[in-house]
């Protein structure tokens, strides 16, 4: 499956910003011209907004692949390539405020994530128990998704998950979570110039990734892109009790997780892991960072496919 190419407007875009020496985010709105102009994938209107999706059936239990905390489903590619040789059933989608999906106004949380991925699931129909996998802040969702509806798991599979921590942050109960128009401001001018270019830090080994970047970039001139990073870390709370009740149910837990990850150090976070979650297993890449299943496509696809998935 190919990334989606840049648009010739967005092109125009940086042509623009070059010549003035001064770039211009939040300058694109997800409306129906938007999802007009996008060629691969669906939509379809949920609660909050409109979803973007990618669904190919097959033989066997569905794979639902959840993205991380801004990087949208491009990120599965490889990912759903293998599962498509396979034969494996593989969705994977955008969660709320990333890549094609919408850019609501709204409370960005853990709920809001786990309620899109259920919600999209009842509109394609798939009744019967999943594989899912979720990296990064999508371990958080998955594991929400697993403790309010174990009946509809087969396999929960955890790739360097945020909610293992011990200083989660809580939901602040005084109404400090709203996001400000000064909030917004400060932060696309201080955090823009540099984010994509930050992504590298989720690499253990960051040569040959200008694609990477290349990548994330047009998520910039996303109208709200900003309100929704910013919603997103300051609604941030504790999944510790989702995650004990996962512990309790039956289906197999799996963890896949870079020696090298500085997001969520794997030694700080796997005894949160295994007290609470005793049964689960652990499978640590060596010389790996952040993203496994990018930087260690072979040995992660073997994990996944021949191990986990067989």
């Amino acid at each position: 499956m190919k990334t989606q190419t840049f648009t010739i407007l967005f092109a125009s875009l940086l042509l623009l910003a070059s010549c003035s020496n001064q770039i211009e985010y939040e300058t694109i709105e997800k409306n129906e011209d938007f999802r007009a102009s996008i060629t691969q994938g669906s939509f379809v209107e949920l609660n909050s907004g409109h979803t973007y999706y990618n669904y190919i059936p097959g033989n066997g239990t569905p794979l639902v692949l959840v993205p991380s905390f801004s990087v949208p489903c491009y990120q599965w590619d490889h990912t759903i390539e293998m599962a498509l040789e396979k034969g494996i059933p593989v969705l994977s989608l955008d969660l709320y405020g990333r890549g094609n999906s919408s850019n609501p106004d709204t409370t960005y949380s853990v709920e809001l994530f786990a309620d899109q991925v259920i919600q999209l699931l009842d509109h394609l129909e798939i009744k019967e128990k999943i594989n899912i996998a979720g990296i990064s802040m999508g371990g958080r969702v998955v594991s929400q998704i697993a403790a309010n509806h174990p009946n509809r798991i087969n396999k929960l599979i955890l790739v360097s998950p945020g909610g293992f921590l011990n200083t989660s942050t809580i939901i602040n109960s005084e109404g400090n979570n709203i996001v400000s128009d000064e909030e917004i401001k400060e932060f696309i001018a201080t955090d823009f110039p540099t984010r994509a270019e930050g992504q590298l830090e989720d690499f253990y080994k960051k040569d040959g990734l200008d694609w990477w970047i290349d990548l994330y970039r047009p998520l910039l001139f996303h109208k709200h892109f900003a309100r929704a990073l910013i919603s997103t870390r300051k609604n941030e709370r504790s999944i510790m009790r989702e995650n004990v009740m996962v512990g309790l149910y039956d289906f197999p837990v799996e963890f896949i997780w870079g020696a090298k990850d500085v997001v969520f150090p794997v030694e700080e976070c796997c005894k949160n892991a295994l007290n609470w979650i005793p049964r689960s297993e652990f499978h640590i890449l060596d010389s790996c960072g952040h993203m496994p299943h990018i930087e260690k496509t072979e040995e992660f696809d073997r994990i996944l496919f021949d191990n986990i998935l067989k």
